[in-house]
């Protein structure tokens, strides 16, 4: 297990599959977390067995994303670790995806990430977890980005 005892990490999309495993991963190897979600993420941080906090967080808005960082950095100082987890997909061919669907997803995905980079800086690490290289290995290990093992789910 990694130790992260003294680092701040804010996961948005905390209270998602993904977001919740690293949220519980991180709490556990020592970091002050921060879990952030559109819902639930007070209910989450209570859960966690270190220093948390769970901050109301919609990526794509601007004021929500300062906000969310102001809080941390109020709580636990400066910001250390970022992880843009959350994500929007909608599956389905060009013809049938209708346009506002396209534009929450791009919103979500892409702008999102930018104003979390944006509201971040400088932490010192980013990590994008929702891509398609996140995955779960063996059913009882997150493995990130070309095998980087994080350590057993439970």
């Amino acid at each position: 297990m990694f130790d992260f005892t003294g680092k701040t990490v804010l996961i948005t999309g905390a209270t998602g599959a993904l977001g919740t495993t690293l949220s519980t991963r991180f709490s556990a190897a020592g970091a002050n977390t921060v879990a952030a979600a559109r819902t639930g993420a007070d209910r989450l941080a209570a859960q966690l067995d270190g220093p948390s906090l769970g901050v109301r967080l919609d990526v794509t808005s601007e004021s929500d994303r300062t906000e969310a960082v102001q809080r941390t950095e109020e709580r636990f100082g400066p910001l250390d670790i970022l992880i843009n987890n959350a994500a929007y997909l909608r599956v389905g061919t060009v013809e049938s995806i209708p346009l506002d669907e396209f534009h929450r997803v791009f919103d979500t995905d892409v702008t999102g990430a930018l104003l979390g980079i944006r509201a971040a800086a400088p932490a010192d690490f980013i990590l994008f977890a929702a891509s398609d290289r996140a995955r779960f290995a063996t059913g009882s290990e997150l493995v990130a980005d070309g095998g980087f093992t994080l350590g057993p789910l439970s």
